[in-house]
C-alpha cells in the first residue's frame, strides 16, 4: 500500500519536488473502488509486470545539451501490486492502477485521474480569470457591454477547451506508455 510521499530522494536524474521513492496523490481506497478505464492482459506473472513498470519509470533525465528534453520522462510510484505514473512535466493527469493475477498471466488495470492539486488550481484559476476579465471589461467608457461580456465568456470557454485537450493528450500519452511496455508479450 502506498501511503506517504517522500520528496527529494537521492535518485540520479531526479529533480527536487518530484516524488521518486514512494507516495501517491490518490488514496488506495479510491483506486480499489473505481472501475478501470483501461486494462491490458499480458501472459507474464504479476510480479514481473510490477518490476517492469518500476524499471520503466523514474529514469534519469535525458537532455540534449543539458537543456532540451529529448523524450517524455515518466515518474511515479509502485507499491505492492499498485502503481501511479505521470509524465514528469505533465503532472495534471496520473495513471493510477493495479496488477491482478488472472489465468495465464496478469491484468493491468488503470484509471486516468486528475490530481486533487490540479483540481484545486483549476478551481482557483477560473474564478480569478473571471474576475480579471470582468474587471477589464468594466473599465470601458460605458461599463460592461454585451460585446466585452461575450469576449470574457468566449475567453473562458477557450481556456476550458485548452485544459480539456491537454488532459486528453496526457491520458493518451500515459496509455501509450503503458501499452508500449508490453508490446512483445502482446505480439504487436
Amino acid at each position: 500500500m502506498v501511503a506517504r510521499s517522500v520528496r527529494d530522494a537521492e535518485v540520479p536524474g531526479s529533480s527536487p519536488g518530484t516524488p521518486t521513492v514512494s507516495g501517491s496523490t490518490v488514496s488506495p481506497e479510491r483506486i480499489r473502488s473505481a472501475e478501470p478505464e483501461w486494462s491490458l492482459d499480458v501472459p507474464i506473472a504479476p510480479e514481473a509486470v510490477v518490476q517492469r513498470i518500476a524499471r520503466a519509470i523514474n529514469l534519469p533525465k535525458k537532455r540534449l545539451l543539458g537543456l532540451l528534453k529529448t523524450d517524455r520522462e515518466y515518474v511515479g510510484v509502485v507499491g505492492g501490486q499498485e502503481f501511479e505514473i505521470w509524465e514528469r512535466q505533465g503532472r495534471a493527469v496520473h495513471a493510477v492502477g493495479r496488477v491482478r493475477a488472472v489465468r495465464g498471466g496478469s491484468r493491468l488495470e488503470a484509471r486516468f485521474v486528475v490530481t486533487p492539486r490540479t483540481r484545486f488550481l483549476l478551481m482557483l484559476f477560473f474564478p480569478l480569470y473571471s474576475l480579471a476579465a470582468f474587471g477589464i471589461a468594466a473599465q470601458g467608457v460605458h461599463g460592461i457591454s454585451l460585446t466585452s461580456l461575450g469576449a470574457a465568456i468566449a475567453g473562458a470557454l477557450v481556456l476550458a477547451a485548452i485544459f480539456a485537450l491537454a488532459a486528453r493528450t496526457q491520458r493518451d500519452q500515459l496509455r501509450q506508455f503503458l501499452e508500449k511496455m508490453f508490446v512483445e508479450e502482446r505480439g504487436l
